[in-house]
């Protein structure tokens, strides 16, 4: 059985939780109306909960709060629509019309999409050797394995064609050489 005492403590505990949720949400209706990127919504709200584990917030603590990228990445912005209007008209001028299904994709998709088009235009400017350069440098070779022991000089030298070649692919030119050479 609970006493009167009891009853009490955890009502005054309630109640200022209560008040402390309203403190909060009055907070972030404030800052929502200063941060009009941020999209006004229970997700966005839960997250930044969450991100002060219980703490109480505050205009400044929110402002600091957002300034982390780990909470950023987490919730959700959304973009003015002069920045859509922008990307629609870059997308009709790259592709000569704009596709209807726009109408269902986010900002940032379309974003990505002039993005792509954009980097496609710049490379069917370039020469096959210029593309060729290009793949070679974002290309990282794969290391080779390191010749092992047992492939001594004389066990390579007696390789046919193809098991030589397969050697060679394998270790690379190079360490096969390398093993030729020494004597």
């Amino acid at each position: 059985m609970s006493t009167y005492k009891q009853d009490h403590e955890a009502l005054q505990a309630r109640v200022e939780q209560q008040q402390q949720e309203a403190m909060d949400a009055k907070h972030w209706l404030t800052f929502l109306e200063k941060h009009r990127e941020v999209v006004p919504c229970e997700g966005n709200f839960q997250i930044v909960k969450s991100y002060f584990a219980g703490e109480p917030l505050s205009l400044e603590t929110l402002e600091e709060a957002v300034q982390n990228p780990n909470l950023k990445r987490q919730m959700v912005f959304q973009t003015s629509v002069e920045d859509r209007t922008k990307l629609l008209e870059t997308l009709k001028k790259l592709t000569g019309e704009i596709p209807p299904t726009t109408v269902y994709q986010s900002t940032e998709e379309i974003r990505s999409k002039v993005e792509e088009i954009q980097r496609r235009k710049e490379l069917e400017k370039k020469s096959p050797d210029a593309l060729r350069a290009i793949i070679k440098a974002n290309t990282i070779a794969p290391e080779p394995a390191s010749i092992p022991a047992e492939w001594t000089r004389e066990r390579l030298l007696d390789l046919k064609g193809p098991e030589f070649r397969r050697v060679v692919e394998r270790y690379g030119s190079k360490a096969v050489t390398e093993r030729l050479n020494q004597r």
